[in-house]
């Protein structure tokens, strides 16, 4: 276990003394900067980012992404992880996976390649005891929290309203034998079935071309130094 043996210094500073010692630690803050009418985020030289940047420049040199040209082609890069050819290959897969979710009463659509997982979680939830409980903000989450309820996942995208998976106040049940073996199963055969329609799909070997084409990118830029 990591013990910081700075803790009982810094415990001991005051709120202007600690908010020094991380300026000079990590450097201030930054603002984004705008490039060609995007906010895009600029990461500041190392050099310029206290006793930690300094110490990662003398190791391992200057990080690439302190310069605008490159932060724009990441920026454009992650962006790109949602574009419509991700789209279809996304649908591609989740067609692939239906089956096997429907073999253990999965009925949902995956929407993206993380949901596979999620799905699995939601059924260990719902086994708990929980249910969807719609939400809208952090004030209906905080009010299910003081409710004494167990709140055990919630999830919103953007402003539309949220789902969070509660179960009463109480204790919550503890799962054994026959139902753990289930969920073990479950959790197994979906993670399989989840690698192997990636695979048919060529998912990875389009993450693949897609870092390759940032990395040649980037390299680009660098040699035009």
């Amino acid at each position: 276990m990591f013990v910081d043996p700075n803790a009982d210094y810094v415990a001991s500073l005051s709120e202007a003394e600690l908010q020094s010692y991380y300026e000079d630690l990590y450097g201030p803050v930054f603002q984004t900067q705008v490039i060609a009418a995007d906010e895009v985020y600029v990461s500041p030289s190392l050099l310029d980012q206290g006793c930690m940047g300094q110490a990662r420049y003398e190791v391992g040199g200057e990080d690439p992404a302190s310069d605008p040209e490159v932060a724009a082609l990441l920026n454009e890069y992650y962006s790109n992880q949602s574009d419509a050819e991700t789209e279809q290959f996304v649908r591609a897969w989740a067609e692939c996976l239906e089956p096997a979710l429907a073999e253990y009463g999965i009925d949902e659509t995956p929407t993206d390649m993380y949901a596979g997982s999620q799905l699995v979680d939601i059924e260990k939830y719902l086994a708990l005891g929980a249910e969807q409980r719609p939400f809208t903000d952090r004030a209906d989450l905080e009010a299910i929290r003081a409710s004494g309820a167990h709140l055990f996942s919630a999830y919103q995208v953007g402003s539309a309203p949220g789902i969070a998976y509660v179960a009463p106040p109480g204790d919550v049940p503890v799962l054994s034998g026959p139902k753990i073996d289930q969920l073990s199963e479950m959790e197994r055969e979906i993670w399989r079935a989840d690698q192997a329609c990636q695979d048919d799909v060529g998912w990875l070997q389009l993450q693949r071309d897609r870092e390759q084409a940032l990395a040649e990118q980037i390299r680009a830029v660098q040699l035009d130094r």
